[in-house]
């Protein structure tokens, strides 16, 4: 039902060119996270995740922005 809700309201909102979808959110939320604070122990613990690695892929940066 969620994921129904997202699709609709992204459809309405013209967010086309992409598949929208509830996990797109979260993928967002690191990756805006990160941007915000450069600390990617801040947004691993606030993921709740136990690899670091697992914490990179959820974070869309690109290795300029890795300090």
């Amino acid at each position: 039902m969620l994921r129904s809700m997202v699709s609709n309201y992204a459809d309405k909102a013209g967010a086309t060119e992409k598949n929208v979808s509830p996990h797109t959110f979260i993928h967002t939320f690191a990756t805006d996270l990160y941007r915000r604070t450069k600390n990617l122990r801040l947004v691993q613990k606030a993921m709740g995740h136990s690899s670091i690695g697992t914490t990179q892929t959820y974070t869309h940066i690109v290795d300029e922005e890795m300090e």
